[in-house]
């Protein structure tokens, strides 16, 4: 699986600060300084400009507006990916980045500033090397540009709006679609070098194993039922001998005072809290107190681990048999499992119970009508779906991860999954590689990366306008609250 760059291709990752340290002035700061003639102005504010370069190489240069551009995206991406987790990381989307601090030493724009930074180094790095390579943008990526572009000509339209009045209430002030043609050039650029790279790794499944072999213990996982009660309940819990009497008592412990809903679905409720509380496929992390109590010698399965805490609850784990006969222990393994290729169409929840099931079912009689997978392309281009490809044991809600994952499984079985988020339909198509060998190709693939396009970035040096970068502090988006 690529390790996907992460400006305007939807990565999220957080560097740690540790390894991040403010930008030092670059010694031709002053190409970044903004001019009358090459900003305009708004307001007392003065446009980014789109010729004064922010970072640029011997043969690549992005602009003020571009950093606009690509800041913001960056920004709306982090936003999208953390949206469940932002509050408990002391960021709030309604303020400004600069009036909020990340830590004793940063605020939260120049964070993302160093992010972004990081970001646009190893873009114009590999667009050097493009450039080098004689690669060129594809028509392509180029249709998909103009795609978005149309889409955004109707949204513009429907809100009485011209384009670049649109773009720059999405991007920021000063963006326009120029600057969106520029900056997507530059990216389109960057990622056929990329795609070049990725191309030519093809790391053989004895390379695999041998790796495998001297890092196994990355690479185990194990199964097991996790819950958080009260003291008084995990008595009972820890006195189970089975997966049942477990299960038993996680019943117990769910009271009708957790229940917000009609008294007739409290046991569909308490059903779905308990396939909840299953966690499959979890990775062994030798620092972690629970995978070093898994690993321990003669640990056995329905073995039953308890932490007290800080509430005074205690969390209650048993664990669960390794699934196959390659285990490493008899509760440790490695996933043996293919990967799972499938096509979906979905129906959300609505307020009616059990309206998204009669639709997926509607659905799926018209797909029995000709059950082949040209007929449930076509069902999928008149409702929401796609296809999903990759899929682990654990990656969907338990329900859905069963229904794929049973051993009976078999390319063309298509069939109606219903969740507590949405109806499914669900069509298989053919497996994928073995997990294991999968995960062990993804570490080397990215180590092989790394190793490449830091020595891109050594080959093709970036300087940098940090005054500009810095200093242009209400250059984020402020999101609009509830």
């Amino acid at each position: 699986m690529k390790k996907i760059i992460a400006l305007l291709l939807c990565i999220s990752f957080v560097f740690s600060l540790s390894a991040c340290r403010k930008l030092e002035n670059s010694p031709e700061g002053s190409k970044g300084e903004s001019s009358e003639e090459n900003g305009s102005s708004k307001g007392d504010a003065k446009a980014p400009s789109k010729t004064n370069p922010v970072a640029w190489s011997d043969s690549t240069a992005i602009t003020e507006d571009m950093y606009v551009y690509y800041f913001n995206s960056y920004y709306r991406s982090f936003i999208e990916d953390y949206g469940a987790s932002l509050s408990s990381m002391g960021l709030d989307p309604t303020q400004s980045l600069a009036s909020q601090t990340y830590s004793e030493t940063y605020t939260w724009h120049e964070y993302i500033t160093l992010l972004v930074y990081n970001n646009l180094r190893e873009m114009i790095a590999l667009a050097d090397a493009a450039k080098a390579a004689g690669l060129s943008v594809s028509d392509e990526d180029m249709q998909e540009y103009e795609a978005q572009l149309s889409e955004y000509e109707k949204l513009a339209k429907k809100d009485g709006m011209s384009l670049d009045e649109y773009i720059e209430l999405i991007y920021g002030f000063g963006v326009t679609v120029d600057t969106m043609r520029r900056a997507n050039e530059l990216r389109y650029l960057g990622n056929a070098y990329y795609e070049y790279l990725w191309d030519g790794y093809n790391f053989t499944d004895e390379e695999c194993l041998k790796y495998y072999e001297e890092n196994r213990f990355a690479y185990l996982h194990f199964d097991c039922i996790k819950i958080t009660v009260s003291k008084e309940d995990s008595k009972l819990l820890a006195a189970a001998t089975d997966e049942e009497s477990f299960v038993s008592a996680m019943r117990e412990s769910v009271t009708k005072s957790n229940f917000l809903g009609d008294y007739e679905t409290f046991s569909q409720y308490i059903e779905e809290q308990i396939q909840r509380k299953y966690v499959r496929r979890a990775d062994y992390v030798s620092t972690a107190a629970l995978s070093k109590w898994v690993a321990e010698d003669g640990r056995k399965p329905y073995d039953i681990h308890t932490k007290t805490e800080s509430s005074g609850n205690v969390t209650v784990t048993m664990v669960l048999p390794a699934p196959n006969n390659n285990a490493d222990s008899e509760v440790l393994y490695r996933d043996e499992q293919p990967l799972r290729n499938v096509k979906y169409i979905y129906f959300a929840q609505e307020e009616e119970k059990g309206a998204a099931k009669e639709k997926a079912e509607a659905v799926y009689d018209k797909w029995l009508s000709d059950p082949s997978e040209a007929n449930f392309d076509t069902l999928i281009s008149e409702n929401q779906g796609g296809t999903s490809e990759d899929i682990n044991r654990g990656d969907y809600a338990s329900v859905l991860s069963d229904w794929i994952f049973d051993n009976n499984r078999k390319t063309g079985d298509c069939g109606v999954i219903d969740t507590s988020e949405g109806a499914y339909i669900i069509y298989m198509l053919e497996d994928g590689e073995t997990s294991w060998i999968r995960e062990v190709r993804d570490t080397l693939e990215n180590m092989q990366y790394s190793e490449d396009v830091n020595s891109l970035i050594k080959k093709y040096p970036t300087e940098y306008n940090a005054d500009f970068m810095y200093n242009l502090k209400e250059i984020s988006l402020v999101f609009a609250g509830n």
